[in-house]
């Protein structure tokens, strides 16, 4: 197990051949990608077929969704790209307002996600996963609609795979 105060360099020749593999082996694949290592393997994003790119509603969330739009459409042009702005509402307060942050990136956002954390607690209580715990919750709302926009409805889904679990809402 790696200590906690060293860095890790993956290697570039294994990044590409796990995220092969893993494209060979299931239908829809999703690599959850930090912002450094976006610049650092952006062979990654190159073979992207749809990128979500997801950020908060602060000064320098704006930033860095400029910074990362504009190397997004340099390295995938080809790609689907949707913007999701994450934990919205959380007490209030915003540090930038959605029509000013649209204004600043110059485009709009596709998905606002609110930050509901009392059914995050709750579910975490539970022991369940969110829409499992609490099906009826914005949250759980807002990531169907996300999941079904990019993977398309349940209905359609042949598998098990995680976005279908995500995406079956419970009667």
């Amino acid at each position: 197990e790696a200590g906690l105060s060293d860095a890790t360099h993956p290697d570039p020749a294994s990044l590409s051949h796990l995220i092969g593999e893993v494209k060979r082996t299931y239908q829809v694949s999703m690599v959850d990608l930090p912002r450094h290592m976006a610049a650092q393997h952006p062979f990654i994003l190159s073979e992207s077929s749809d990128i979500v790119l997801v950020t908060d509603m602060t000064l320098a969330a704006t930033r860095d969704t400029i910074r990362l739009l504009g190397f997004i459409k340099e390295m995938a042009p080809h790609a689907s790209l949707r913007v999701v702005a994450n934990r919205l509402g959380s007490n209030g307060f915003v540090e930038v307002e959605q029509k000013d942050f649209e204004s600043s990136v110059e485009r709009k956002i596709d998905w606002i996600i609110p930050n509901d954390m009392k059914s995050v607690i709750m579910a975490a209580k539970r022991g369940k996963p969110l829409p499992e715990a609490i099906p009826s919750s914005k949250l759980v709302q807002s990531l169907h609609a996300l999941s079904e926009a990019i993977v398309g409805s349940a209905e359609k889904s042949t598998d098990a795979s995680f976005w279908k679990r995500m995406v079956v809402r419970k009667k």
